[in-house]
């Protein structure tokens, strides 16, 4: 059974291209624009539903931050990642809270290791034998 992945990221062109990334890595993606989104749903299918979130961190109304905070308070209890394009820039001030945080710029390869090393996945590696 595929991992069910929630990405949020309110930049259209980009979550267009992370969802057909994501899915070519193997996950069920289902994407959002809008973080409020994200709660009415889960208010849906529920709580448990998704084995990832994975969200942007400047989005209008509401922040990648806050949303963590909302799903950690609602008891989501999957791993949540950051994605985001100030990742480097805010990383050095300090952890932010999230199971994994990583740039937007990072190398298909590195994301797919981290995702599945979060995910405790086994990871199909082609050695080009």
């Amino acid at each position: 059974m595929k991992k069910r992945v929630l990405l949020v990221d309110d930049y259209e062109p980009f979550l267009e291209a992370a969802s057909v990334f994501l899915g070519n890595m193997g996950f069920e993606v289902f994407k959002f624009s809008s973080p409020v989104e994200v709660l009415d749903d889960l208010s849906l299918v529920g709580l448990s539903f998704y084995d990832l979130v994975i969200t942007d961190y400047d989005m209008p109304v509401m922040s990648g931050w806050e949303l963590r905070s909302r799903l950690q308070a609602m008891g989501v209890l999957c791993p949540i990642a950051l994605w985001s394009g100030y990742v480097g820039e805010m990383v050095r001030n300090g952890p932010l809270g999230f199971d994994l945080e990583v740039p937007k710029y990072v190398e298909s390869e590195q994301l797919k290791r981290e995702l599945f090393g979060l995910l405790q996945l086994e990871l199909d590696i082609d050695y080009g034998d």
